[in-house]
């Protein structure tokens, strides 16, 4: 038996079975279905920024918020209350020119490229409609000054042994940064003989946003990560 096993080992050592260790036919040239699976987290780092960011993967994809309850007529009924990337396993922190911002984080593992890329999706307060271009009122600061943190990043995989870690850098935008507002009124030339076409005037608008560079590093921090079911309190409508 001793005899078969050094057998069986050298075999192993000399390469004839190492194609059985080798990256199968996965999805994202994996070692394994959902090697990818888990948690990730990351520090932000950049001139008067200083946060945290993580994300999740689960079957390739982020976690969502599935399933939520509500109370309808002294019953608990189940329904689709919030869908959505689950904010809990998707998320950041960011402190950015004297404010914290918040919000989620949807991401994404490319082993072939040797990649990580993700976007920053930022929690807009209640009643703080986008900007409009085309409406915008520059008596109005609200939008400008109360909107959240948006941006993304991309990052190079360091290592993807036992310990996964990446590296790279991003770009974020808050109200610290600042917008132009730029619109143009398009106006065609006006008929020239009887049956043209009457003179059209086109309003088209932009806003064009700065924003400010910031590094990351991360590593993986589990090899968990779930869909989650959510208990929403409250009447039902």
């Amino acid at each position: 038996m001793k005899k078969l096993f050094l057998l069986i080992a050298a075999l192993c050592v000399g390469g004839n079975l190492a194609p059985a260790f080798e990256a199968g036919p996965w999805a994202q040239g994996a070692f394994y279905p959902g090697q990818f699976d888990g948690k990730y987290q990351a520090v932000v780092t950049g001139s008067n920024i200083a946060g945290v960011l993580g994300f999740a993967l689960v079957d390739g994809a982020p976690p969502s918020r599935t399933t939520g309850t509500e109370q309808a007529g002294g019953l608990v009924v189940a329904r689709n209350v919030q869908l959505g990337v689950d904010p809990f396993q998707n998320y950041f922190m960011i402190f950015v020119e004297g404010r914290t911002y918040r919000g989620e984080t949807v991401a994404m593992v490319d082993i072939d490229t040797k990649q990580v890329a993700g976007s920053l999706q930022g929690t807009q307060p209640a009643g703080v409609q986008p900007i409009n271009a085309l409406v915008f009122d520059a008596t109005d600061s609200l939008p400008v000054v109360n909107r959240g943190l948006d941006g993304g990043f991309t990052a190079n995989i360091t290592s993807d042994k036992a310990l996964f870690t990446f590296q790279g850098s991003g770009q974020l935008s808050t109200p610290a940064n600042r917008q132009t507002f730029e619109i143009e009124t398009l106006i065609t030339p006006p008929p020239t003989a009887i049956g043209d076409p009457a003179t059209n005037v086109v309003l088209t608008g932009r806003v064009v946003t700065e924003t400010t560079p910031f590094n990351l590093v991360g590593i993986k921090t589990s090899n968990f990560a779930a869909n989650a079911t959510s208990s929403v309190g409250g009447q039902a409508q």
